[in-house]
């Protein structure tokens, strides 16, 4: 896992080199997996002018949120997974995200990446530039309609 947030690290950082970068908008986006990395990359990367993620993986996963409900067939984990899982977890890299707007959707339908794990992770945001947009049925996809709200987040909170 280490290695997945590195290159989210380097590549943010290869962005930052390009003459292009305006030096003010430096936007992570991303859904399920790529959504944890965009977490990631948030919190690693002090230059990360914001964040739009739909249905993050990698939340709450000492209690079986993706990846590791899938991979362990079991009920518990074993305890040097437990030990170190808290520093991987979306609500971790939420934790240290600083004073930057933030959009999360999530499904409530959501078997794959539940509900209560990134509602955990939304809620250990500190910044008071927020939404949340719940969809009632929606399992682990999305919509149109969820990347309309997205691009509409970014776009009212370009600097």
């Amino acid at each position: 896992m280490r290695c997945l947030f590195l290159r989210v690290v380097r590549a943010l950082e290869v962005l930052m080199s390009m003459p292009e970068w305006d030096g003010r908008n430096l936007w992570v986006c991303g859904g399920s997996q790529g959504a944890w990395q965009s977490l990631a990359g948030a919190a690693l990367v002090k230059e990360v002018s914001g964040i739009a993620v739909w249905i993050p993986a990698g939340c709450d996963l000492a209690s079986g949120g993706w990846p590791f409900n899938s991979l362990t067939g079991k009920k518990e984990l074993a305890p040097e997974l437990l030990r170190t899982l808290p520093y991987f977890d979306g609500c971790s890299f939420c934790s240290r995200i600083g004073e930057i707007p933030v959009f999360f959707a999530l499904g409530l339908a959501d078997e794959v990446c539940r509900a209560d794990g990134v509602m955990a992770a939304f809620n250990s945001l500190k910044t008071g530039t927020r939404e949340l947009s719940v969809h009632y049925q929606m399992g682990h996809e999305f919509s149109a309609s969820v990347m309309a709200s997205a691009d509409r987040f970014v776009r009212e909170n370009l600097r």
